[in-house]
């Protein structure tokens, strides 16, 4: 990952893909910031704490949006 595509993104996308210099880890890290509040949702049936798990499909939104603008601007 060069400096010069760096220091072109915005913020929000530098630190959603920091450290990462592939598209597919980013869709891993996708993944289980999907998955994890998927089950927490529904052990929240069992034990009400577990609801608050909900506020990982923020972050799920936030890698999804930034493979986007990275996909846009052909910045992989």
């Amino acid at each position: 990952m060069s400096n010069q595509h760096n220091n072109q993104r915005p913020r929000w996308v530098q630190w959603a893909v920091w450290g990462i210099e592939n598209r597919t880890v980013v869709w891993m890290m996708f993944w289980v910031t999907a998955a994890l509040p998927v089950a927490w949702v529904i052990w929240g049936f069992t034990e009400r704490r577990f609801f608050a798990g909900i506020a990982l499909f923020g972050a799920a939104l936030w890698y999804v949006l930034a493979i986007k603008w990275m996909d846009a601007h052909d910045q992989w």
